[in-house]
């Protein structure tokens, strides 16, 4: 049995998916990929049943290269945070989404009156879980001056395109991208104050009158977000 490592990274959770030239199916690996690992030495674990083989391999910087260590080490440090960035907004979306499919499946059909209350409240927090996710983005136009609110779909979106931007040359990051990134970043702190928010404060409020009508109650989510550094 064989495989090789390309000295990457695993690939990043996003939603957006392109080539960055001409590909061969089932060949070329679509963007965005993980980060290359930085020259150095690295540690192959091979296990078969309770035996561990271990082995040793040195990664060499691209001859052709002109960056620096430190320059590739700068590079890389922004890439990780990217990933991380990637990574929690990814599972937001997906933990947002699987709530408000919940809260469909609480009201079911045909429901009597007295879970009307029941109904619009379900509808309220779903409708804000909409404009967490991204799927209220198009659903009317922002007044002259209002930023559409950030979700994390576009935020997800924003950092696909900064992380493939990186894969272009060996470089320290420049001042812009380092900004792009953080604002970024800063953006995704909202939305996880958002979502946090939703999911135990507002959605506990929901179950209290769920509670009350003797329904059963919507689960809290239980993922836990990691924001990476915005610095």
């Amino acid at each position: 049995n064989r495989i090789n490592w390309d000295l990457r990274y695993d690939a990043p959770l996003a939603f957006r998916h392109t080539f960055e030239i001409n590909a061969n199916p089932g060949l070329t690996p679509p963007s965005p990929e993980g980060p290359l690992a930085l020259p150095g030495v690295y540690t192959l674990k091979l296990t078969v049943d309770v035996r561990t083989y271990t082995r040793t391999v040195t990664v060499r910087g691209d001859p052709r290269s002109p960056a620096t260590l430190a320059a590739l080490r700068a590079q890389h440090d922004l890439q990780m945070k990217i990933v991380g960035g990637l990574r929690a907004s990814y599972e937001g979306q997906q933990q947002a989404v699987a709530l408000r499919t919940a809260l469909r499946g609480a009201i079911p059909p045909g429901s009597e009156r007295d879970m009307a209350e029941v109904a619009t409240r379900a509808g309220a927090l779903a409708a804000q879980l909409d404009t967490v996710v991204g799927l209220d983005a198009g659903r009317g136009r922002p007044t002259r001056g209002q930023t559409p609110a950030p979700n994390f779909t576009a935020i997800n979106n924003a950092l696909v395109g900064q992380l493939n931007a990186q894969d272009l040359g060996d470089m320290a990051p420049t001042a812009a991208m380092i900004a792009a990134y953080a604002s970024s970043c800063r953006e995704l702190k909202t939305v996880m104050g958002s979502w946090e928010r939703l999911s135990t404060t507002e959605l506990g409020a929901f179950n209290i009158v769920l509670k009350g009508r003797g329904r059963t109650l919507v689960a809290i989510p239980t993922g836990v977000l990691k924001l990476p550094s915005c610095s």
